[in-house]
């Protein structure tokens, strides 16, 4: 047919061809959409980024969120207002070496081994200096976080938590160029803070920082002890008694831990205080730039301390002797991701050790079937936790027999001379004017029994020592843990533990 006689092609059938190249083009657009939307709808959330503050000596009735009264901690407990509060939080040991390797690996003191009391620090018949340190094959929350895909970092000044002491199991970053009471907040903070300038954006993090401001010999500066001094919080106002004067312990008196020769109780707890003011300030703008920069948004933000600090309470000081609640109880509050999350209040008893299944879990990761911690996820999200709870302490530097069992209103501490029952609820400070009944002494007892019972056929790992690293004694006896003068220090050490799982 020739093109004469060809048929007129319609006016409209190039919108034809159109329509149908558009309706091709569009079915296509569509099905890449749906499928992007139901890619984004099903993939799993990222994993929260956890930034963890560690305060260490910081008892929890030194906060205003616990009661403090007095200007003493303004920027902590601002976060407390929007963060879910443990009002009885205890850790595991009452020095920081201990209570770190529970937290770190969710571990009793019994089971982890690293007690380092009656000289295994010291020399011994002519050995070098050792400690005690965590076993490799003990399983820590940071490597369990990089296992899952987590940057892990550290900065750290106490002397105690040191690579060849085994802490730097899983970090990434493990910095303890720093270390020492003269190493202010603000230092490992800066550091911190450049490290998660630099990291990468697309992977969640754990960021540990290990502040020692509190910690003895108490010589924040003069400004903090002034706005503290005469505040209700720090009890009566009266001299020290000839018995507490003479315990103090060297470090503290050396390095003039009062303002003078003031020997009043209210002006040693006083110095103990400012050191608490002053970190609050230091932290505070740490927190205005996590806001700032959106990390509070993604982020899991945990505060608490390794144990607290004994300030004449039963007559002595310092910390690491004793198992009294000034001792183990700690604050612990934990924010939300989000820009201002509703805050709570939780009154069951916690432990150190449940923070490590609770933040793997929470960040998807696998939780070690050794863990002797609960998961306190439903506490976090507002729901019951399986009744009141019950935390156990140990790892006394000089008197390992020593264990303590707290519920939520009573209290054991079994070893040594005996037993001592308190009912926390009636004498909250521990005097012992308040007698137990013959039903809570068996309850707390069967407590305890069932306790030895799990961690004689728990995990365990045999007393493992190693040498100091240079220098690192006189850093620890610069924070009173190799004192001369202390009189609880025995010479010789005993045998080692022999368990091994």
């Amino acid at each position: 047919m020739s093109a004469a006689t060809s048929p007129p092609v319609p006016p409209t059938s190039g919108w034809v061809r159109w329509l149908a190249l558009a309706a091709v083009v569009g079915s296509v657009g569509y099905f890449v959409a749906t499928r992007a939307f139901e890619t984004r709808r099903s993939a799993p959330p990222k994993p929260p980024s956890i930034v963890f503050v560690l305060i260490d000596t910081l008892r929890a009735d030194y906060l205003g969120a616990y009661g403090f009264d007095g200007d003493i901690s303004p920027h902590l407990d601002a976060v407390a207002d929007e963060s879910i509060v443990f009002e009885n939080a205890f850790s595991q040991a009452p020095w920081t070496k201990p209570a770190i390797a529970s937290l770190f690996t969710s571990l009793h003191p019994e089971q982890h081994g690293v007690i380092a009391h009656r000289g295994l620090y010291g020399d011994v018949e002519g050995e070098a200096p050792r400690a005690s340190r965590l076993p490799q094959r003990a399983v820590t929350i940071a490597e369990r976080l990089r296992g899952a895909g987590y940057e892990t970092a550290a900065f750290i000044a106490n002397p105690w938590i040191q690579r060849h002491l085994g802490f730097a199991q899983g970090f990434d970053v493990f910095d303890t160029d720093d270390v020492g009471n003269q190493v202010p907040a603000s230092l490992l903070l800066q550091k911190a803070t450049a490290w998660l300038a630099r990291r990468d954006p697309a992977r969640p993090f754990f960021l540990y920082v290990h502040l020692m401001d509190v910690h003895g010999p108490y010589d924040a500066p003069q400004g903090d002890y002034d706005a503290l001094r005469g505040s209700a919080g720090l009890g009566e106002a009266r001299a020290l008694t000839a018995e507490e004067a003479s315990r103090l312990k060297g470090y503290l008196t050396r390095a003039g831990g009062t303002r003078g020769d003031d020997l009043a109780l209210e002006s040693w707890r006083a110095s103990y205080g400012a050191g608490v003011r002053s970190v609050d300030r230091q932290l505070g703008g740490f927190f205005e730039q996590l806001a700032r920069d959106g990390v509070l948004d993604d982020a899991v933000l945990v505060i608490t301390s390794d144990h607290g600090e004994e300030l004449a309470d039963h007559g002595a000081w310092d910390h690491g002797d004793s198992l009294y609640d000034e001792q183990i109880r700690v604050p612990l509050m934990v924010r939300m991701p989000g820009p201002a999350p509703e805050g709570r209040r939780v009154e069951r008893v916690v432990s150190l050790i449940d923070l490590m299944p609770t933040l793997l879990s929470a960040a998807g990761a696998k939780v070690p079937r050794s863990v002797a911690g609960e998961d306190l996820r439903a506490l976090l999200a507002g729901r019951e936790l399986g009744g009141p709870g019950v935390a156990y302490a140990s790892g006394v530097k000089w008197r390992p027999e020593l264990k303590a069992v707290r519920t939520i209103d009573r209290k054991l501490i079994h070893g040594g001379a005996g037993r001592e029952i308190f009912a926390i609820d009636e004498d909250p400070t521990e005097t012992g004017t308040v007698a137990a009944s013959d039903a809570d002494r068996a309850a707390l007892a069967a407590l305890l029994e069932r306790h030895e019972e799990a961690l004689e056929s728990g995990p365990s790992f045999r007393t493992q020592g190693a040498a100091m690293a240079p220098g690192t004694r006189d850093k620890l006896r610069a924070l009173g843990y190799l004192d001369d003068s202390d009189p609880e220090s025995p010479s010789t050490p005993p045998p080692e533990q022999e368990k091994e799982s």
